[in-house]
């Protein structure tokens, strides 16, 4: 396949290395990974300002290592190449869309699973539609998720609950992480500061492959959360899918490319 390398290296840097596979391979109906397009010189001197703290060797050492990760950070062209190639070559069991943030440099790039998304909108349609103070047809919806002007979607990412949900994080944690906003907004209590409120984000998971899905847990136990269960289970089910096959192959045939070309033993280190 002649766009093989940059599609190579997309899959890697979108799939395989992010919590996005779980959208792809598990019950994850939406993720999404950011997108810098900042300038080298602007994404260098941000950064200088978060570390300026630092020792002045550890210092050096954290702005030579984002200056190399930089020098090798191709997102952005290969998202582009990726939104024409995909539209193109793929069924539309998946879609893609990226979205502005606070920051002018810095996007959401996003991945959903059609049938995914469409059912959870279904299951949890009378939660939803009245957190949106809107009727809509789920189906239809998720098929809307490219239209940057679509009301549905315009109110999705102004609600973190309906968010939530569709991150697939489940009602509970969606709702406490709702009112959490709603209280920091209103310079009251802050949830995060509660002893018995634990993160997912402050468990590391030191194997690199298949990083599981980062949010915040208000589980008493972060281990008997059930949307930290679900994910660990998918996670050990992933690893069987993938191993000793290719990747790459795999990856494009689940999102619905199905053309013959010569399969090629992908190394993905």
């Amino acid at each position: 396949m002649e766009d093989r390398v940059w599609i190579e290296k997309f899959i890697k840097d979108f799939f395989l290395t992010e919590s996005t596979i779980y959208t792809l391979f598990g019950s994850k109906p939406m993720s999404e990974i950011p997108l810098c397009c900042a300038a080298k010189g602007d994404w260098l001197s941000g950064y200088s300002k978060l570390i300026q703290n630092y020792p002045e060797e550890k210092k050096q050492k954290a702005l030579s290592e984002l200056e190399s990760y930089i020098d090798d950070y191709d997102l952005p062209i290969n998202w582009n190449r990726w939104v024409n190639w995909s539209s193109k070559n793929l069924d539309r069991s998946f879609l893609f869309s990226k979205r502005t943030t606070d920051s002018k440099d810095l996007f959401s790039i996003y991945v959903v699973n059609v049938q995914e998304t469409a059912w959870i909108l279904q299951k949890h349609y009378s939660l939803i539609s009245r957190e949106l103070d809107m009727e809509f047809e789920p189906l239809q919806a998720v098929l809307e998720f490219e239209d940057l002007d679509s009301l549905f979607w315009q109110k999705v990412f102004n609600s973190h609950f309906v968010q939530g949900i569709l991150h697939g994080y489940g009602k509970r944690n969606s709702y406490f992480f709702d009112r959490k906003i709603l209280l920091q907004e209103k310079n009251t209590f802050d949830l995060y500061t509660h002893p018995i409120f634990k993160s997912a984000l402050d468990i590391k998971d030191k194997k690199k492959d298949l990083p599981l899905p980062r949010f915040r847990s208000f589980s008493s136990d972060l281990s008997q959360d059930p949307a930290h269960q679900k994910y660990q289970r998918e996670k050990q089910q992933i690893r069987k899918t993938l191993k000793e096959k290719n990747k790459f192959d795999l990856v494009l045939k689940q999102l619905g490319y199905r053309a013959n070309f010569q399969s090629e033993e992908i190394a993905f280190n």
